[in-house]
């Protein structure tokens, strides 16, 4: 079991401040998202998280190693990333796509073997995309493609998971199905997730903790049922959001 830890994080894109000094602390088996507007740099930090973007201060670690210190196969062997955008995969299958997700587990002298190709088939059973592997990746919807893309991550089961946008493409259908599943399974695995989201109900329905990032370097963070309500919010869209029960839960709907 792993924790993920952001220790006096400072990061900045272009002439934007996305955070300042910023001390988090994602144990296993919690489920954070991050929010905020758009251009505020969500996507940034998660890329800073994943060591695939540098802070301008501050540090990332995994039970307390620096990320930096680690080489790119011991990375990819602990952090698994989710993009909010693929690159041009339109040549590959859906099979392709799964079996590049083993590799920082293969050898460097070493093909794909039994044991993961059973790996394979048995996330691709379990998530349900069996019939959709052997196409071609450009001839998929975008909901199909997505569906991939995180079975691609159970592939690679690494101890921490981050999520740019996971539901985008989905039916709400599948973005109920798959968060519900996907992520009482992480939990249940005690690994680390981040989510970008920009569903405020989305966000606080599946998870345990919330990080908000208000603009300007200043971010809000701290156990859901704490930080939704509804003059947090509010600053955070930057529009009157107004907090409605229904069935038990708390909706977040802008006035």
């Amino acid at each position: 079991m792993s924790h993920l830890e952001a220790r006096g994080l400072s990061v900045t894109v272009a002439a934007t401040r996305v955070c300042e000094d910023l001390n988090v602390t994602i144990k296993p088996g919690e489920v954070w998202s991050v929010l905020g507007r758009n251009g505020v740099g969500k996507t940034t930090l998660l890329h800073t998280l994943a060591g695939l973007a540098p802070c301008a201060s501050g540090s990332v670690a995994i039970d307390d190693v620096d990320i930096s210190r680690l080489s790119g196969r011991a990375r990819a062997q602990q952090i698994g990333i989710l993009f909010q955008h693929s690159d041009d995969l339109s040549s590959l299958t859906g099979h392709d796509l799964l079996v590049n997700a083993r590799h920082p587990w293969i050898g460097r002298w070493q093909g794909v073997e039994r044991k993961d190709e059973q790996i394979i088939e048995r996330v691709a059973r379990d998530h349900a995309i069996a019939h959709l592997i052997d196409q071609q990746f450009g001839v998929l919807s975008g909901g199909e493609r997505r569906r991939i893309e995180l079975a691609a991550l159970a592939v690679q089961d690494t101890r921490v998971v981050l999520l740019d946008e996971p539901v985008n493409h989905l039916d709400l259908h599948f973005q109920i199905q798959l968060l519900t599943d996907l992520l009482r399974q992480w939990r249940t695995q005690k690994k680390v997730v981040v989510m970008v989201m920009h569903d405020l109900n989305l966000a606080t329905r599946f998870s345990d903790h919330l990080l908000c990032l208000l603009g300007d370097g200043e971010s809000l963070s701290g156990p859901t049922e704490v930080v939704a309500n509804e003059e947090n919010f509010s600053r955070l869209i930057g529009h009157p959001i107004r907090q409605h029960v229904a069935d038990g839960r708390a909706l977040f709907v802008p006035v």
